[in-house]
């Protein structure tokens, strides 16, 4: 898409454009940006070739990359990706770059038939918000202190002495089909509330089940923040067990 006022051209992420990519997030966060595979060419391309990043440029005349987004999958059994990786050169702010990157994005979110994606949004500036809220994006969560102290941003409020914080939303698609919760029965009511205000079709059950099989699971350390998660594809009869196994494992690390 070419924005003809500014002749901006808006494309997906080519391998050749990466180069260009880091060169962008250099300027807008010098070596700060916590997602470290940004500044890996290999990383980048292994992401894309993988399915795993869907990115969209802003690019000028000179096929320099002037601003990005992306809807990136945590794993391949991953529906709802993450927005965001959503950036713009501080020279070319004021423009709405970033709002037609969003805006292009959910347009792929649709084409891919995504049941919706999440975004988490930093609090200490309205852009990145906005551009969610627009998208039809509700607010279902705030993770206070959530960013290392080392990340600062070009021409935007930058704090030496705290950690910025990030305010969590949801998009859902129009066309998502109802989905299974299996939760405690204390918590269902707060489940159902979270799901109505997200405006999300949730068929909720609070019967107990047995696991069958074994537990399919995978793990991984954030070293810059020392947080840790498990993701959980498949509950085994041994859940209890392997799960408990490998908190163990990971609070040693």
């Amino acid at each position: 898409m070419m924005n003809q006022e500014n002749q901006f051209q808006f494309n997906y992420l080519q391998i050749e454009d990466i180069p260009k990519l880091i060169e962008c997030v250099r300027r807008c966060y010098g070596e700060s940006y916590p997602f470290k595979q940004i500044y890996s060419p290999s990383a980048l391309e292994e992401l894309v070739l993988n399915q795993l990043m869907h990115s969209v440029v802003c690019k000028d005349a000179n096929q320099n990359v002037l601003g990005h987004g992306a809807l990136t999958f945590s794993g391949e059994e991953n529906s709802s990706p993450e927005l965001g990786k959503l950036f713009v050169d501080p020279d070319h702010r004021g423009h709405h770059i970033a709002d037609l990157l969003a805006a292009e994005l959910v347009n792929l979110s649709n084409n891919l038939s995504l049941p919706g994606f999440w975004s988490e949004c930093v609090t200490n500036h309205p852009y990145s918000q906005d551009v969610v809220i627009a998208a039809g994006g509700v607010e279902v969560g705030l993770l206070l202190g959530d960013l290392p102290a080392t990340l600062k941003m070009q021409g935007e409020n930058n704090f030496s002495d705290s950690r910025m914080s990030l305010l969590t939303y949801y998009v859902p698609s129009a066309n998502a089909k109802p989905s299974n919760i299996f939760i405690p029965e204390s918590q269902a009511n707060h489940i159902k509330a979270l799901a109505s205000h997200a405006n999300q079709a949730r068929h909720i059950s609070t019967e107990l089940f047995s696991g069958s099989g074994q537990t399919k699971f995978s793990s991984n350390i954030d070293l810059a923040t020392l947080d840790a998660c498990i993701q959980i594809t498949s509950i085994g009869s041994d859940f209890s067990s392997v799960i408990q196994s490998e908190i163990d494992t990971l609070e040693k690390r």
